[in-house]
């Protein structure tokens, strides 16, 4: 029992943390972007774009999935840590050799053979990022959330808002992005290096612990994960240019940003600790209903409200420039909220020592997404964002699906905990649409607050005034998940937990 206790507590720290730091995060990223995104228009960010893809598969490639192994785990020694390092180190280095010399082929299969200087500069990142990866998992494993989060904010300031910004102002376009994400990165993984000093003495050896093989695994899902978030992103690149790249990626990452700074947070402190409830699968089918219906009444009225104004989203935070986003924001951020509710079904496949059922249900989703993304791009960008939309509920669901045989769930079960967020997101974006039709003789900033204002005042009330009907059902599952919520918008349960 004290145990189980240690666990919650931790856990509930760990989260806490995380929850803090997301929204800080959430705060200076939006800020920063904001800011960037008025200097420096749609070009030098759709050429970025291209690097983002680049970094985001080699990054998969570079860690072998080995972080996951780490946290999850039962025991880890010091041999072990020597191993993961080293051979994370020389992957990372090798794929920065590997794009320093091919970046000229990978340019011209981009289309975009003037980018070849700038795959060749951030090709060093790897290593950086490398560097820090075996302490950030420990920490992770430690449930260290305090650091991890101050870290993550210290070294997103310094690359972002003292370096990014001010050569942005100077007029370095896309060098001033290059040049804010590898500060951020080195610094990150140096302080996390700092906080958690292990050996840098290379350590070859038989993989006798397992690490490898089922990292082995993790990596083959979070490739297909990757190939889905990014396929989009390389045929629009590819097919439509690097000034269309520009609008789709930020409107895909105005609407994506936050939702992924609280989903990355709870996946951080979900998989320690739901392995450590892999074999209670009441339990763990409590806890995926729980933390589902929680999302969803969290994330769904926001982005249903964001969904129902785009023009105003985007035009009174990316200024008149970003004018063509419009259209594309809209399904892109009403495919947010099912991103979200995906997102956890991965630490929890993975707490249960089935990465591999993962693999095959991220595969569907990816051999589904190709073909789908190629002949919407031809016909349009925004025939696209809809396609996303469709991909991104087609893999929700069968991620989701994967989770509940695991666990013995039930779709019923679900679709209790989800009736709160679905009311409360069609009246959010009924607010929304009214919002924007009583203050449209304003500007287009007064009438962003306008409907900001009018959105968040009826969320507060929502909670403040009806917390059983919004937040029972989730109660009902786990009581603890409720007091992950502010203590202003949460009430104390008084329920028998349900099984399903």
């Amino acid at each position: 029992m004290t145990d189980k206790r240690g666990l919650a507590s931790r856990s509930k720290r760990a989260f806490l943390w995380y929850y803090s730091g997301a929204v800080a995060r959430i705060g200076i990223s939006f800020g920063a972007n904001v800011v960037l995104a008025r200097l420096l228009g749609p070009v030098p960010f759709g050429q970025m774009a291209f690097v983002l893809i680049l970094l985001g598969i080699g990054n998969l490639f570079a860690n072998l999935g080995v972080p996951a192994a780490i946290v999850q785990k039962e025991t880890l020694n010091e041999t072990e840590i020597r191993f993961a390092f080293t051979v994370q180190m020389l992957v990372g280095c090798g794929i920065t050799c590997l794009i320093w010399f091919s970046a000229p082929l990978i340019a011209d299969l981009f289309g975009q053979s003037s980018l070849v200087l700038l795959f060749r500069i951030i090709s060093p990142l790897f290593v950086l990022q490398i560097f820090g990866t075996t302490s950030s998992a420990l920490l992770q494993r430690a449930h260290d959330a305090r650091t991890l989060q101050i870290v993550y904010i210290v070294s997103y300031i310094a690359g972002y808002l003292v370096i990014g910004v001010p050569m942005a102002l100077y007029g370095q376009g896309v060098w001033s992005l290059v040049a804010a994400q590898l500060v951020q990165v080195g610094l990150n993984s140096m302080l996390v290096y700092a906080r958690v000093r292990h050996s840098l003495v290379p350590k070859i050896a038989r993989d006798s612990s397992g690490l490898l093989s089922f990292g082995m695994k993790v990596l083959a899902a979070n490739l297909c994960s990757w190939g889905i978030l990014n396929l989009d992103n390389a045929f629009v690149g590819r097919f439509a240019g690097a000034f269309q790249l520009g609008l789709y990626s930020r409107a895909f990452a105005l609407a994506q940003t936050p939702a992924e700074s609280v989903s990355t947070s709870l996946q951080q402190v979900l998989l320690p600790s739901a392995s450590q409830i892999r074999n209670d699968r009441k339990k763990f089918a409590n806890v995926h209903a729980a933390l589902f219906g929680l999302i969803l009444l969290v994330l769904g009225p926001i982005f249903a409200a964001l969904a129902s104004v785009p023009d105003v989203v985007i035009r009174s935070l990316y200024g008149a420039k970003w004018i063509g986003a419009v259209p594309i924001f809209q399904p892109l951020a009403l495919a947010i909220p099912m991103y979200a509710a995906m997102a956890i079904t991965g630490p929890l496949l993975t707490a249960r020592g089935r990465p591999g059922l993962e693999l095959k249900c991220q595969l569907l989703s990816f051999a589904l997404a190709i073909p789908v993304y190629y002949f919407a791009v031809h016909r349009s960008v925004l025939t696209l964002s809809w396609a996303v939309l469709g991909i991104y509920i087609v893999r929700c669901l069968v991620l989701t699906m994967a989770v509940l045989v695991e666990s013995g769930g039930s779709w019923a079960g679900l679709a209790s905990v989800s009736w709160p967020a679905a009311s409360l997101s069609a009246v959010a974006a009924g607010v929304a649409l009214f919002s924007r039709q009583i203050s449209s003789s304003l500007g287009i900033v007064p009438q962003a607050f306008v409907i900001a204002a009018s959105v968040a005042s009826t969320m507060l009330f929502a909670f403040v005034f009806l917390p059983r009907t919004l937040l029972q059902p989730t109660a009902n599952r786990v009581p603890q998940v409720v007091q992950l919520l502010p203590k202003r918008l949460r009430f104390v349960p008084d329920v028998t937990v349900k099984s399903n």
